[in-house]
């Protein structure tokens, strides 16, 4: 097949599908996302790989799933498979630019109420919850609490504790944002079980024991 990268590329095609996609999806599992009030620049570090994980994952896997339904001239696709798989294809990739539209603009840049508001945390709050029996909150307070007395100039909302959760437009904004990100891992985990259910490979009957599939290759060479 002709190479995923220039004429002289290290990676073909098929091996970009078949290895890139699970570096990705490693990265995305094992390197995480934080809250908003915790976002240091340290976080920032770490996002970048978070991100470039969930474009190998879901990324690739969709470029190589175009290339392969509208340009090559190697793959045999029929007609129902093929529109099942552009269906797929093309809700990703709406689901995804909800997620990364998102990602760009915040619901303050759009003039939507109300977005989740962030306040700093002082003693009372920490002593409330520790007598509602929530110390694992009252532990994170106090962190948030050190965070902004030694760093006075931390950005909003770093180190702001969670006051209120955001509503109206704001919340539509957030939850298309996340069923953005949902749908489009969805869609493309969707696009692999029809690659799947409609492959050759699939109704292939190996025998059970694998060992007469041995004697019988020894004997055909034997003969040979």
């Amino acid at each position: 097949m002709p190479r995923c990268f220039p004429k002289k590329g290290l990676l073909s095609m098929m091996s970009a599908r078949t290895f890139l996609p699970q570096i990705g999806m490693l990265m995305v599992a094992l390197i995480h996302t934080a809250p908003a009030n915790v976002w240091d620049p340290a976080q920032n570090a770490t996002i970048i790989f978070h991100t470039g994980g969930a474009f190998l994952w879901i990324g690739v896997t969709l470029y190589v799933e175009v290339y392969t339904l509208q340009y090559s001239e190697v793959v045999q696709v029929g007609a129902f498979e093929r529109k099942l798989r552009w269906a797929c294809v093309l809700l990703a990739l709406v689901s995804a630019m909800f997620y990364v539209f998102n990602q760009i603009f915040s619901p303050a840049d759009l003039g939507l109420c109300c977005d989740v508001e962030y306040l700093p945390v002082n003693s009372s709050i920490i002593e409330k919850a520790r007598r509602n029996g929530a110390g694992a909150i009252a532990m994170q307070d106090i962190e948030l609490m050190q965070g902004l007395h030694f760093t006075p100039d931390a950005t909003y909302p770093l180190y702001r504790g969670m006051y209120n959760s955001a509503s109206g437009g704001a919340l539509v904004m957030i939850m298309l944002g996340f069923w953005g990100e949902m749908g489009a891992g969805a869609f493309m985990l969707l696009n692999l079980l029809v690659i799947w259910y409609f492959s050759a490979n699939r109704l292939v009957d190996l025998p059970e024991d694998m060992s007469e599939s041995s004697s019988s290759g020894e004997s055909l060479d034997n003969a040979a």
